[in-house]
């Protein structure tokens, strides 16, 4: 017989939901408090005896829950919640409370390609699959998007809910990582199914099904191999406005992880960290591990957050995974340090320049304007007309020359320029700039607005985040 699922509501979830976006402690014991005082309503109400003395004692519990929270405090009982969280390699961060997976990959092979499932994993709110395929042909011949389910016992099948990641690395090796709905109750054993014929209309390729046994996290195995997080005391740095926080933490055997989030001002959009490191107490630094993506960075909303600096900026928060190599089990602390990140910056800033009655190349026209992007400054000294070669072509367009006025810690890698009437299409070596290019032999003249679009931008500095292993 089939082990069955049972997934519940815990009275953790009950207690998460009622601390769930709040930060004030006085708040949130003024909300537990108006839940409790609803208890005794109820129990006044005509029932049978014995749902009376159940409601009296689920408000003995809350009346001892506000008690821990009086002598811990919100932020501590708030940590304690966050076990609950848990990790999964090419997924992230997710919830694992009611958690079932897998206890080691899956796989099948014909002759030279194979199919792996490296994990399975469904808890009352979804499910997520990773998959990972070697020895396939082409790329465009594979079509991982379409095909895959997750076959019940009875015959059922589950599809995506419509978000997936695809990630290639080498010729032929592929990772697929699907979303889904939250598996029906005794759901424990089942197949993943792959059936790649769609993408082939002249022929008939097998599908492929392997079957794989779900098991409770609650397992003293399972939890070894998929082990809770821990969210950092204090981990955070703050420099030229942009503040990084070591949101979760997840050691295991295997790897170790890292979500990172940024706050930042919403003139910038962040894209990578250039120069990073992972070490230890003792001086140990660990290696990256590339896993090429993770599911849940993927599609993120931008958060709006409060202001930190000044009053009329306004910031946005963002997070990143990132995986090291197992951290020895001696240490003692751990210290993620950032040198470098890359941004991009939304400017929009447009320059009014008049070309006169005949531009020529190697004309320039004086702005000297300052701009900033948050607390980062730019002069922009003057326009040029310069000569493009674009695809056989030649052309002329407008470039901006652009004094930084904090070189030590800012590096330009991109401008992005363009005309009302012309797209930045063509890119200048020099200034490293994409900019509208016309015709050399039919140059525009008069008065044109020319828009600095964005900025992308290499910030050096020095944030530095350190924190006791598992607190």
């Amino acid at each position: 017989m089939d082990i069955q699922i049972q997934k519940k509501d815990s009275f953790e979830e009950e207690i998460r939901n009622v601390m769930r976006g709040t930060e004030n402690g006085e708040l949130f014991l003024k909300d537990l408090r108006g839940r409790l005082l609803t208890y005794p309503a109820r129990d006044r109400m005509p029932r049978v005896r014995f749902h009376a003395r159940l409601v009296s004692v689920s408000a003995v519990i809350l009346i001892v829950f506000i008690a821990v929270i009086l002598w811990m405090g919100p932020g501590r009982v708030y940590a304690g919640l966050q076990n609950l969280i848990g990790y999964i390699p090419g997924v992230g961060f997710v919830n694992t409370d009611n958690g079932w997976g897998l206890k080691e990959t899956v796989s099948q092979s014909r002759g030279q390609e194979q199919f792996e499932v490296q994990q399975l994993f469904t808890s009352n709110e979804e499910t997520f699959l990773v998959i990972h395929l070697t020895g396939f042909s082409a790329y465009q011949e594979i079509g991982l998007d379409q095909g895959i389910a997750l076959r019940l016992a009875n015959g059922a099948e589950l599809h995506p809910n419509g978000k997936m990641v695809e990630v290639t690395s080498l010729p032929g090796e592929y990772w697929g990582i699907f979303q889904f709905h939250s598996l029906p109750n005794a759901a424990s054993s089942l197949s993943v199914v792959w059936d790649p014929s769609g993408m082939k209309s002249d022929t008939q390729t097998p599908a492929w099904e392997v079957p794989v046994r779900l098991y409770p996290l609650s397992e003293a195995e399972m939890a070894a191999l998929l082990p809770k997080a821990y969210s950092p005391q204090g981990a955070s740095a703050m420099q030229n406005d942009i503040t990084l926080i070591v949101e979760q933490v997840s050691q295991s055997l295997k790897d170790t992880a890292l979500k990172i989030r940024m706050n930042f001002p919403s003139a910038f959009f962040p894209i990578y960290f250039n120069d990073f490191v992972l070490q230890d107490d003792q001086g140990r630094i660990y290696q990256q591990i590339e896993r090429g993506i993770h599911f849940e960075d993927q599609g993120q909303r931008i958060l709006e957050i409060d202001p930190t600096g000044a009053a009329s900026e306004t910031y946005q928060s963002y997070s990143s995974t990132y995986d090291f190599m197992p951290v020895d089990v001696s240490a003692r602390t751990l210290t993620f340090q950032v040198n470098a990140l890359t941004l991009r910056a939304e400017l929009k800033q447009v320059f009014k320049i008049d070309l006169g009655e005949m531009p020529q190349i190697g004309d320039h026209w004086e702005i000297n304007q300052r701009i900033t992007a948050g607390d980062l400054a730019f002069e922009v000294q003057q326009a040029r007309l310069v000569p493009l070669k674009w695809e056989g072509q030649n052309l002329a367009g407008l470039v901006l020359d652009l004094k930084i006025l904090d070189p030590e810690n800012v590096q330009i890698n991109q401008l992005w320029l363009n005309t009302l009437d012309e797209e930045a299409g063509v890119y200048q070596e020099e200034t490293r700039t994409w900019l509208s290019g016309w015709p050399a032999d039919a140059l525009p003249n008069g008065k044109i607005d020319l828009t600095l679009s964005s900025i992308e931008l290499v910030l050096k500095s020095n944030w530095e985040m350190t924190w006791v292993v598992g607190e």
